[in-house]
């Protein structure tokens, strides 16, 4: 019987994919908690120091194990937070995982829970989703706009649908605005900004979508969604300004490298 030789470099190679796939599994159950300062003159003075906790990209797989989402819902509603706003993308494709909005409910804040769609949670149809945002103390930010009333004072906060999979329309947002009011518009995908960079209304836009490339070697991101290389964080336009979160989950398998899942916290500074 002959014997079977395994090269050295076969060796190595395949502890190498073993070392990247087993970080990369533990690295997506390791959550950041990520604080972010926005400074602008328009916010009101009853808004400074407004704490703002943003989530997106959940993406609730059927076989996925439910503690993730319930240790988010645990750590957010512990922060005693203003304000929290839902990016999207909260399943995969199954409408059966649509369990993931029991445990939105849970969540806590002093002005409410506001969200809009992403492109997979379209899959099972908007009139189902407006029926489980209702059912679950989710505000409709979908084409929709509310403003936050504190002290006599007010900010306004507004969505579209998804770029890819909805429609976009803005006029529920910007037709009552004047350009001194302060607006935060939440787009699940970035890209979206490129179409609205010469709206002189919106102050702040808040995304998700990209999962901050899910997949990172040394900030590139060979599998970032956006087709202008939107990836993460903050970034500054010359009227606006845009923050992408991570977001919490992932998409085809739970596997992260070099881009940890993350819990947005946005602090307002009344400058």
């Amino acid at each position: 019987m002959k014997k079977i030789k395994i090269s050295k470099s076969f060796i190595i190679i395949l502890s190498i994919f073993f070392i990247f796939f087993s970080y990369s599994f533990i690295e997506s159950k390791f959550i950041e908690y990520k604080k972010i300062e926005i400074s602008n003159t328009q916010i009101p003075k009853a808004f400074d120091n407004f704490k703002i906790i943003f989530i997106s990209d959940l993406h609730k797989r059927l076989y996925s194990e439910p503690l993730k989402i319930k240790k988010v819902v645990e750590e957010i509603n512990k922060q005693n937070s203003d304000l929290i706003i839902l990016g999207g993308d909260y399943i995969n494709y199954n409408k059966k995982e649509t369990v993931v909005f029991s445990e939105l409910s849970k969540l806590k804040s002093k002005y409410g829970v506001y969200g809009v769609y992403g492109n997979h949670d379209t899959w099972i149809g908007e009139d189902v989703l407006k029926n489980y945002f209702s059912k679950n103390n989710i505000n409709n930010l979908n084409n929709n706009s509310y403003w936050i009333e504190k002290d006599g004072e007010k900010i306004k906060l507004g969505g579209v649908g998804d770029l890819w999979t909805g429609k976009q329309d803005l006029s529920k947002t910007v037709s009552d605005v004047n350009k001194d009011d302060y607006l935060i518009l939440v787009s699940h995908n970035p890209d979206y900004i490129e179409e609205i960079k010469n709206e002189n209304k919106i102050d702040l836009v808040l995304s998700g979508h990209t999962h901050g490339g899910q997949i990172t070697f040394f900030n590139w991101a060979p599998l970032n969604p956006s087709r202008y290389g939107y990836l993460k964080g903050l970034y500054k336009f010359d009227n606006k300004e845009m923050y992408i979160t991570r977001g919490i989950g992932e998409f085809f398998a739970p596997f992260r490298f070099f881009s940890r899942p993350e819990i947005s916290e946005i602090t307002l500074k009344s400058e």
